[in-house]
């Protein structure tokens, strides 16, 4: 790095950071991911400051940059928090002895309505059979289907997040639960 660009960029790190900052921490709501969003802010400008020190707006260009790195990294985490939470509830309580009548016709009405209701596909239903009644890894799942681990999660998210958006789903899902519960004597 020359020199010039070694000022250039330290001028920028001393001018923008606290803003940027700032402005991650409000988005991110998370005071340690902001500072590692902001560092990774400057790292891809330190790897573009030949770009940078000809560009117009070199401000907006650090902001936005830092606004997508941040709304990504809340995609990532929003993924990671959701992709079991929901049906791994109802799953673990459904399958916690597996030979409860109640709680095999309970999963399996859930299943079929989801189907019925156009929510999954048959693919689909296969899948979420074989993850909550069977009770196969994620890992098992996509070697069944041929799937890559990472094409697999992506599936579950995408089925995860329609069932999710479909109010009279989430319903069926609060009901089949309390069914189960009320069978082991838990409400």
């Amino acid at each position: 790095m020359r020199q010039e660009e070694q000022a250039f960029f330290e001028q920028l790190y001393l001018q923008l950071y606290d803003g940027l900052y700032r402005f991650i921490a409000r988005i991110a709501k998370d005071a340690d991911a902001a500072e590692d969003l902001v560092q990774e802010t400057f790292t891809e400008a330190f790897s573009r400051i030949d770009t940078l020190m000809a560009h117009p707006n070199v401000t907006g260009w650090f902001y936005l940059t830092a606004r997508n790195k941040t709304l990504n990294h809340l995609r990532r985490k929003y993924h990671q928090e959701m992709t079991d939470l929901d049906f791994d509830l109802v799953a673990s309580t459904a399958s916690s002895d597996g030979n409860s009548p109640v709680e095999t016709t309970v999963m399996e009405e859930f299943f079929q309505f989801a189907q019925l209701a156009g929510y999954v596909t048959e693919q689909e239903l296969a899948m979420l059979k074989d993850r909550f009644e069977v009770g196969l890894s994620l890992e098992e799942i996509a070697q069944r289907y041929g799937l890559s681990l990472g094409a697999c999660k992506m599936r579950f998210s995408r089925i995860y997040k329609r069932l999710r958006e479909n109010p009279e789903l989430l319903r069926v899902c609060v009901l089949a639960l309390m069914l189960v519960l009320q069978a082991k004597g838990g409400i």
